[in-house]
């Protein structure tokens, strides 16, 4: 039987008068805490001891020096079954999150700099979800359920549509700049039920860029996607008597699809549904945790997945890599290069 464990850690680091991750603006720099971020982590195994680790951090984005820490720590417990391939490491694309946990400099040039105190914070952070989920396994099992968001729902827009249009897949045309149909607007759940039926927790795939809070913000915050987590977190306790239950808002391919539609002259930017970049991230992540409680309570026996879990893992050199006919107006041969 499958067996399934989560766990909620806390991420929140910064190095004071440091720039955070994702506007690579001069003076967003983080000074204090909005909003504490968290590290989500799932764990599960089959019947047949193989075992996989799913972690979303609220965090920009996952840098390579992270993730090889990450796994060389959780390496050094081999008791945990999890080797490189098996840990899939995610960030919900929040740009308002610590910077400086990179070791290549193009990432650190708008921090500026790397900080010790951040890389080894979300390091700790992060293994603690891991470990903790890789203890707090008990038999369960998966559902799955996916649905797309209404386009009555002011969640996600378009930014470049004549770029979205120009791809050879799209056949829908539209004049609008912010077409509700020029993107995807699918998301994807799976639930995670103890043997008894009682509700461990849930993750969901969906695309929109964590920019509802703006630059102008010096305070960490997880953004959308955090507040449709908490939003979740604070149902499944009070509704589903579930206190430790342990949502995850994932990031599909976001793109050039954006919070914000509506143009503000005060600002001189488009933002979300208010001025209020915070209340904006909020109502946003509530259309997304709405929308995931249909799911969740919409899954039923007959969406149980019974998984023989694997994993495999490939390296590549964006440098050299072979373009597909597709993309190349139908010729062979071609490859990227430098």
């Amino acid at each position: 039987m499958l067996k399934i464990g989560c766990a909620r850690t806390d991420i929140t680091v910064y190095e004071a008068g440091m720039g955070m991750m994702g506007w690579a603006y001069g003076l967003n720099l983080a000074k204090g805490v909005a909003m504490p971020l968290s590290a989500r982590s799932f764990v599960l195994e089959d019947g047949d001891g193989g075992r996989v680790a799913l972690v979303v951090a609220e965090i920009c984005f996952i840098t390579q020096a992270l993730r090889q820490a990450v796994v060389a720590e959780l390496e050094r417990q081999p008791a945990l079954g999890l080797s490189d391939e098996r840990i899939m490491l995610t960030g919900t694309h929040t740009h308002s999150s610590p910077s400086g946990y990179s070791h290549t400099v193009f990432y650190n040039a708008s921090g500026p700099g790397y900080s010790e105190i951040v890389f080894q914070g979300l390091v700790r952070g992060i293994v603690s979800a891991i470990v903790q989920a890789a203890e707090q396994m008990v038999p369960g099992v998966v559902r799955r359920q996916v649905g797309a968001i209404p386009a009555s729902e002011p969640v996600a827009f378009n930014r470049v549509i004549h770029a979205y249009e120009s791809n050879a897949d799209v056949f829908t045309r539209t004049g609008e700049s912010h077409s509700p149909i020029a993107l995807d607007r699918e998301m994807t759940l799976l639930r995670f039920d103890d043997a008894a039926g009682r509700p461990l927790g849930m993750v969901s795939w969906f695309g929109v860029h964590g920019t509802s809070v703006h630059r102008e913000s010096e305070l960490l915050h997880p953004d959308n996607k955090g507040m449709a987590a908490a939003w979740f977190e604070r149902y499944a306790a009070e509704d589903l008597g579930a206190p430790r239950f342990v949502a995850a808002f994932a990031q599909s391919p976001c793109g050039d699809v954006t919070p914000n539609r509506n143009y503000s002259p005060k600002r001189g930017m488009t933002i979300g549904e208010d001025e209020d970049d915070f209340e904006s991230a909020r109502l946003n992540g509530e259309i997304q945790a709405r929308f995931a409680r249909q799911l969740f309570e919409s899954c039923s026996p007959v969406d149980v997945l019974e998984p023989s879990l694997d994993a495999a893992l490939l390296r590549a050199d964006f440098a050299d890599l072979e373009v597909l006919p597709y993309f190349a107006g139908g010729q062979r041969g071609r490859r990227t290069s430098p």
